[in-house]
């Protein structure tokens, strides 16, 4: 750094010698700040000895007046704080315990005394002077591992721990994660791991920019200077890049999320600590400024792609919401949910909003008899997927799974296979479009009564005029018999009659 008027020369007659030091931390701040490595910044943000500069000085003096003639016309120096040695305290009975190893006090004065350190005094306890050019001495551990360094860690002995074996503790959480990566993995699915920032760019493309969230005073880089509050930009970042290679995938996540303290100064509240008396108090409060961290799952299913030009294209993407509640059914059921239903999605302040989600294809997943739900599916908004340049539909699922560890049966209920045959009838029916399928499907479960074992959609359509079509599989049995064909066509034609003057629908015959 420098240039032709600062540079010296043949004709150089007088010069200026800088020998100086500086504050690392402030170097350091400047050049991560600036964006600009040198030489010097990678030396001085490492907390160099202060008192070198004089030295230094002295040297640079002797070599000129040596090599050539010059004479030294005076010296400034400015050191407003003087760097001074200190002394460490070390206990001999504490060192030993540390190192596992009995070290004669007098091997311990020679080994440091032969690292240039001043020791004093006698007995257990000793003072232990460290010049300034050791900044990595601070601590009486700092001394012990140096003692330990020149001793020789291969002269002391292995001993095994006198300590309790104790079986270790079975985290079920964890287990639990394990389980649900395993069905998922089982079904076709690809894990993901992402990291747990994303960009306010890609907040605001999935719609979530107008959401609180944390952010980072040093971020690595301006894609990850926010704390993410939901799995969904990241897997559809991954998507995108995914469809560039294959045409259809399913993949999924489980990372935490971060929402931040609601309404709560951390400054103010920092200080209310610092008052408090007792740790407990002091840790009550800081739970209050501490982001909230959820654990959730996110899945996402990728059945069709654009595709080459001229390449022939099938329509299974129409089937990818219906794909989605296959993998979630198949994902519930097997890790112990059964007592779940679908309802209509509404989301609240701290969900993902609603303009993330299609308007008429999405749906909360609940627990018979709570209220809140435990997560939720359906197809990406178009508008938000043409903002991540995916032209394709995606259906994700997305799940808290501390709310669904709560609901997991831990005991699980076996009944012996059926000894008698089933039979499968299809009803198929048109409606008005305004009846959900899942209506449908109560009132065939209802008039059939414990002959009905299973009910299954297996096909959907929604006509230009308005209406939709629907068509089920109906799985009749019984336990302790085989139904004749006069039972089972009393079972349908209730069923029937149920849908036609229930629901209003027109049953296909």
């Amino acid at each position: 750094m420098g240039g032709l008027g600062s540079g010296v020369s043949k004709n150089t007659k007088r010069i200026v010698i800088e020998s100086a030091n500086f504050n690392a931390s402030s170097i350091r701040r400047t050049r991560m700040r600036l964006g600009i490595i040198s030489d010097a910044a990678l030396r001085y943000e490492k907390d160099i000895d202060s008192n070198i500069a004089e030295k230094a000085m002295a040297r640079i003096i002797e070599i000129l007046e040596h090599t050539a003639g010059a004479e030294l016309e005076g010296v400034k120096d400015v050191y407003p704080k003087k760097v001074n040695p200190w002394k460490i305290k070390l206990r001999l009975d504490y060192a030993n315990k540390l190192l596992g190893e009995t070290v004669p006090a007098g091997t311990v004065k020679k080994i440091l005394r032969s690292l240039d350190l001043k020791v004093a005094g006698s007995g257990k306890n000793i003072s232990v002077g460290i010049p300034t050019f050791r900044l990595d001495l601070r601590t009486e551990e700092d001394l012990i591992e140096e003692i330990g360094r020149i001793y020789g860690y291969e002269k002391i002995k292995s001993r095994a721990p006198l300590v309790s074996l104790q079986p270790a503790k079975i985290n079920e959480k964890r287990i639990f994660a394990r389980l649900v990566k395993d069905v998922l993995v089982s079904q076709g699915f690809s894990e993901m791991y992402n990291y747990s920032f994303y960009s306010q760019r890609d907040a605001n493309l999935a719609q979530l920019g107008s959401l609180k969230h944390l952010e980072l005073e040093n971020p690595a880089n301006p894609d990850q200077a926010l704390m993410r509050v939901s799995l969904v930009p990241n897997i559809l970042k991954n998507t995108r890049e995914n469809l560039k290679y294959f045409r259809e995938f399913e993949i999924f996540e489980i990372g935490r999320v971060y929402w931040p303290a609601q309404n709560l100064a951390i400054e103010q509240v920092a200080q209310e600590i610092s008052g408090k008396t007792t740790k407990s108090s002091a840790a009550g409060r800081l739970k209050e400024i501490l982001p909230e961290e959820k654990e959730m799952l996110v899945g996402a299913i990728i059945l069709e792609n654009k595709g080459k030009k001229g390449e022939k294209r099938e329509k299974r993407h129409e089937s990818n919401f219906f794909i989605a509640k296959s993998s979630v059914d198949n994902l519930l059921s097997r890790i112990g949910i059964t007592d779940y239903y679908y309802d209509n999605f509404n989301s609240s302040p701290v969900d993902t909003p609603r303009s993330l989600w299609h308007e008429s294809r999405s749906a909360e997943v609940k627990i018979e008899g709570h209220e809140d739900a435990v997560g939720f599916m359906g197809e990406i908004n178009p508008f938000v997927l043409a903002q991540f340049n995916i032209h394709t539909r995606v259906a994700m699922f997305e799940f808290d799974m501390q709310k669904l560890f709560s609901f997991v049966q831990q005991e699980r209920e076996y009944s012996p296979i059926n000894r008698f045959p089933s039979v499968t009838r299809d009803v198929s029916m048109v409606t008005d479009g305004t009846i959900k399928g899942d209506e449908i499907l109560q009132t065939i479960q209802a008039a059939g009564g414990n002959i009905v074992l299973d009910v299954d959609l297996f096909d959907a359509i929604d006509f230009d005029d308005g209406t939709s079509s629907f068509a089920f599989h109906i799985i009749l049995g019984a336990d302790d018999r085989t139904l004749t064909s006069e039972e089972i066509d009393d079972v349908v034609s209730a069923i029937t009659r149920a849908l036609e003057e229930g629901l209003k629908v027109k049953v296909r015959r």
